[in-house]
C-alpha cells in the first residue's frame, strides 16, 4: 500500500476545534477536550511540545502526529481588565453577573484600574483560580 503524503492534512493546534482533531486523529474525545482545555489556560501554544504536557496525550500520540501539527499564529489576544467590558469579563468565566458589577464600579472609582491582588481578595480566588486569571487578562499587580 502506499503512504499518504504527510501534506494531506495538517491540524493547526492554536486553531483547530474539536470537530478537526475528531476527523483526522484517532484521539478519544476526552482527550481532545483536554488539548483544546489546556490552549484556552495558555491563551495559546507557543511550542509544539507543549502539547505533550496535555493531559491524557503520550509520546506514542506525539510522535505519531508530529509531522501532521502546525502551529498558527496564536490569534487570543488577551484583553486588558482596565478596558474589558462586561462581556469580556463574563468570558473569563469566573465571575458572576454581580461579582461583575461590583468589578465595573471598584474600577470606575479608581480611574479606570483594578488591580490582579485586589481581585483575588475580593473574590477569595484559589491559587488555580488566580494562576487562569492571570493566564487570561493582562491585569496589574
Amino acid at each position: 500500500s502506499t503512504y499518504k503524503n504527510v501534506d494531506d492534512w495538517c491540524i493547526d493546534i492554536n486553531t483547530s476545534d474539536e470537530k478537526q482533531w475528531a476527523m483526522h486523529t484517532k484521539l478519544n474525545a476526552a482527550v481532545i477536550k483536554n488539548i483544546i482545555h489546556y490552549r484556552n489556560y495558555l491563551g495559546g501554544f507557543t511550542n509544539l511540545n507543549q502539547i505533550k504536557k496535555v493531559y491524557g496525550f503520550n509520546e506514542a500520540d506525539y510522535y505519531l502526529l508530529k509531522p501532521h501539527l502546525k502551529l498558527g499564529k496564536i490569534i487570543l489576544h488577551k484583553p486588558n481588565a482596565s478596558k474589558m467590558s462586561f462581556e469580556q469579563w463574563k468570558q473569563v468565566g469566573l465571575f458572576g453577573d454581580r461579582e461583575i458589577v461590583k468589578i465595573l464600579r471598584i474600577r470606575k472609582e479608581n480611574g479606570g484600574h483594578i488591580g490582579w491582588k485586589e481581585l483575588v481578595i475580593l473574590f477569595d480566588l484559589t491559587a488555580a483560580q488566580a494562576e487562569m486569571l492571570q493566564n487570561t487578562i493582562q491585569i496589574s499587580e
